[in-house]
């Protein structure tokens, strides 16, 4: 009997329904609406920085407004300068020309020397620039790839050292040893041969690229 009694009552508890709130149409519109703001009103304040750049006693400067100044004070030079870049990579690219660590690193121990001996530090010297460490590396490289580029073109010859001391002699510091002089007068007349064999590069590259420029500053 009482089993029979417990299975009537299970299958009342089975058949009972369980009621929910109804939420009509028009509240479930309102209900994501809510939501919806809210996590855009999160993902705004998270995200403020990447629309706003500063506010001004509640008036908001956007990011857009400054790119556009700075565009008008320096877009034009900023484009050239990535253009040149692009040209230096691309040409590095066909010719093979790379950049090891090493090299890199030895002349990071160079601009360190260098700057030791005028009393600063590599990093406060960068600051001083406001170049952080990423982009001199950079800077390393591209002109060490130019180098490697225009290199094999450069030659000084004795000819032209004993040119040069002789039509500077007046200039020379007394007593100094002949060899060493001419030693850095060959290093200043192969940079200066360098630095303008750059140049005759760059200026071919863009001669013979083909550049399309869809913005003007």
């Amino acid at each position: 009997m009482s089993d029979d009694m417990t299975q009537q009552e299970d299958k009342k508890i089975e058949n009972k329904k369980i009621s929910l709130p109804k939420i009509s149409k028009n509240n479930l519109k309102v209900l994501v609406a809510v939501v919806l703001a809210a996590l855009l009103g999160a993902g705004a304040y998270y995200l403020r920085g990447y629309f706003v750049a500063a506010t001004v006693n509640g008036s908001p400067i956007t990011r857009i407004a400054v790119i556009k100044e700075l565009e008008k004070q320096g877009g034009k030079s900023v484009l050239d300068n990535l253009v040149t870049k692009k040209l230096i990579e691309q040409e590095a690219v066909n010719k093979n020309v790379t950049v090891s660590q090493e090299e890199i690193d030895n002349e990071l121990s160079t601009i360190e020397q260098s700057t030791l001996a005028v009393g600063m530090t590599l990093e406060d010297a960068l600051a001083q620039q406001n170049v952080s460490k990423t982009q001199l590396i950079e800077e390393i490289v591209l002109n060490k790839k130019l180098e490697k580029m225009v290199e094999g073109s450069v030659n000084v010859s004795d000819e032209e050292v004993t040119a040069y001391l002789e039509q500077n002699k007046e200039t020379l510091p007394p007593n100094s040893d002949e060899e060493t002089l001419k030693e850095q007068v060959r290093t200043s007349l192969r940079q200066q041969k360098l630095t303008q064999s750059v140049q005759d590069l760059l200026t071919t590259l863009r001669e013979n690229a083909k550049i399309n420029y869809y913005v003007t500053f």
